[in-house]
């Protein structure tokens, strides 16, 4: 899906459903949990906001409905941009420009991208999840699922950020593994404090002889 489709997907749910959970991958690991109570800024509820959750463990029983098995007993994890910054450092040296190809493909995307294109995105010394290595199908699918509520709750169309400020972070990750040794290390943690940062902080200067990815701008009017 892309993301005008992702987004139209999760509000239909609302529509729909008063509340449900579903596995977005075939092994599920990747739980999608709605509604949620997050309010916008006019203070209404937020129609196609989710929880996304990484199952650290594997359910002796098939998810049915909302399941109180997986609710109460299923250790799980939510995500934070930080968890892919850290797998794009960890994965990125020496194929810096094949990261941004690939990022610059899903952000404008989503999932409808031709994985034979990122042959580059791969490294089974690595998993993004219990059971998957990472791969550029896989790690596609989970930005795009972790990404795809920021334009729910920030929409580029009403002039926020989106998911634009997340790429700019998973941009700036692979940036940081350009450098060596401490240096990779020290521009690393920029980027993790970046994360944390209420308001989006000022861009990065481009590097000599860099061209940056299209979707490390601000957003026109900001």
């Amino acid at each position: 899906m892309n993301y005008d489709e992702g987004v139209k997907f999760m509000k239909d749910l609302y529509a729909n459903e008063k509340d449900g959970m579903f596995y977005v991958d075939n092994e599920c690991e990747i739980l999608i949990e709605f509604p949620t109570f997050k309010r916008g800024e006019d203070g209404g509820k937020i129609i196609g906001d989710y929880l996304l959750k990484i199952i650290k463990g594997v359910p002796n029983r098939p998810l049915v409905g909302n399941n109180l098995f997986i609710r109460d007993f299923l250790v799980r994890e939510q995500p934070p941009h930080l968890y892919i910054c850290d797998i794009l450092f960890r994965a990125s040296p020496g194929k810096g420009r094949a990261y941004i190809k690939f990022l610059e493909d899903v952000y404008e995307n989503g999932t409808n991208i031709d994985y034979s294109d990122h042959p580059k995105i791969y490294d089974d010394s690595i998993n993004i999840t219990p059971k998957k290595k990472l791969t550029a199908e896989n790690l596609a699918l989970l930005i795009y699922w972790i990404t795809v509520q920021e334009e729910i709750n920030y929409p580029q169309k009403k002039g926020k950020w989106g998911r634009r400020l997340s790429f700019c972070r998973y941009y700036e990750a692979v940036r940081a593994a350009y450098y060596k040794d401490s240096l990779a290390k020290e521009t690393f943690k920029k980027v993790q404090n970046r994360c944390d940062k209420d308001v989006p902080p000022e861009l990065w200067p481009p590097l000599k002889n860099e061209q940056q990815p299209s979707f490390y701008q601000k957003p026109e009017g900001l």
